[in-house]
């Protein structure tokens, strides 16, 4: 277990110099944490369970979401360090330039899908789309097949604007969000923001006549 540590540490440093933007950083310390991971449950050592619980936990610690493992290009990544790791799950990338030119391939895209579709979950009458978009509830009865909520969740990642900050704030996990204090004017602020012009969009988009 002490090698699952020292993996995940060296994952998390080798970012820092490579990638100056926040999201990208976090992704590619989230992909080597899970990756380091999944190398030691590859080898027996440990189980799919306490994959998730380490990579949450590491994560929660450096006040990241752990929302953000769900992401396929992560997964990808973490895929990627495994295979990188060794047999021993020991094999450090350090400072690679090859490494880091890799793994910054397989995290940057114009668009950073969450998912690997968008889908209505029929149990929860939620909506979860493949866009950084948060979940969502539609009316009562409202039932839409695939096509019907891709095209919804695609709709309403477009409405905003790419300098919106709130499409920054979905590209970032909710950072600032998260960070601002409970109750304060601020959070209150912030989240009154982004309601209003998720909810307009959403409406815009057809959500309400699914």
């Amino acid at each position: 277990m002490k090698r699952f540590f020292l993996l995940a540490l060296s994952a998390g440093l080798l970012v820092k110099p490579v990638f100056s933007d926040s999201s990208l950083k976090e992704k590619a310390y989230a992909a080597g944490t899970l990756g380091a991971a999944l190398c030691h449950h590859s080898n027996g050592l440990i189980s799919m369970s306490e994959v998730l619980f380490l990579t949450r936990k590491n994560l929660n610690k450096k006040g990241y979401s752990t929302e953000i493992i769900n992401n396929p290009k992560v997964k990808e990544a973490a895929e990627y360090i495994k295979n990188f790791s060794g047999d021993d799950c020991f094999n450090s990338p350090g400072y690679d330039p090859e490494f880091n030119a890799n793994l910054m391939n397989i995290l940057q895209s114009n668009v950073d899908y969450f998912r690997d579709k968008s889908y209505f979950n029929k149990d929860e009458k939620v909506v979860y789309c493949k866009e950084p978009l948060p979940q969502f509830t539609l009316n009562y009865y409202s039932n839409p097949n695939d096509n019907e909520v891709s095209n919804l969740c695609t709709c309403v990642w477009n409405k905003f604007p790419d300098t919106s900050w709130q499409k920054k704030e979905m590209l970032n996990g909710f950072n600032v969000m998260r960070k601002a204090k409970e109750d304060s004017w601020r959070a209150k602020s912030l989240q009154a923001g982004f309601s209003t012009m998720f909810g307009k969009a959403i409406k815009e988009c057809g959500g309400n006549q699914l």
